[in-house]
């Protein structure tokens, strides 16, 4: 197509030779055949993207799943320590009342005087192990009085008392002695 410029008009004329017919059948077919190509590429791009998706899809539910099973072998983990933690406290506890109770303490004390080691309440500990001191010397100081010949709870030596020992020698000695009261 050419083109040519009436200036006296101003207008325009295109007029068309067999060369340019030629040149455009040729360009419509070129045109032609690229639209048929990018209708192709965008299909196969659509497909591509399509497939694409799918996979997505795919990797998110087994990413899921292996998220699912990462979280529940976390939470059995989790459960088994606090149960491994239980058991030692546990452990630690029997083995610490019989100590207590080697010592002397009655069982439950010795539980509680244990709970309380494991927990760090030395506070507890200390105040159990000092009724348990004033427990045994209060026990041994009985013992001790209770294994005394001729000694028992509320009586007083034989003889008596310095006083009464006294007495009774200024007595003999004034010849009064036979009229006291023994």
């Amino acid at each position: 197509m050419e083109n040519t410029e009436n200036k006296d008009t101003k207008t325009t004329e295109t007029t068309t030779t067999p060369e340019t017919e030629v040149k455009d059948d040729a360009n419509a077919k070129a045109l032609a055949e690229k639209d048929k190509e990018i209708a192709n590429l965008k299909r196969l791009l659509s497909n591509a993207n399509s497939e694409c998706a799918d996979w997505k899809r795919q990797l998110r539910a087994h990413q899921s799943e292996e998220e699912r099973k990462t979280a529940e072998v976390e939470e059995q983990r989790k459960a088994e320590q606090t149960e491994l933690e239980q058991l030692r406290r546990e452990k630690q506890i029997a083995s610490f009342a019989a100590e207590f109770m080697s010592l002397g303490m009655d069982r439950d004390q010795a539980v509680t005087t244990a709970q309380a080691k494991v927990d760090n309440d030395d506070t507890a500990v200390f105040a159990a192990l000092r009724t348990l001191n004033e427990t045994i010397t209060k026990n041994a100081t009985a013992k001790a009085l209770d294994s005394q010949p001729g000694l028992s709870v509320g009586s007083t030596p034989k003889g008596g008392t310095q006083e009464s020992q006294f007495i009774a020698g200024i007595a003999q000695e004034l010849g009064v002695a036979g009229y006291l009261k023994k």
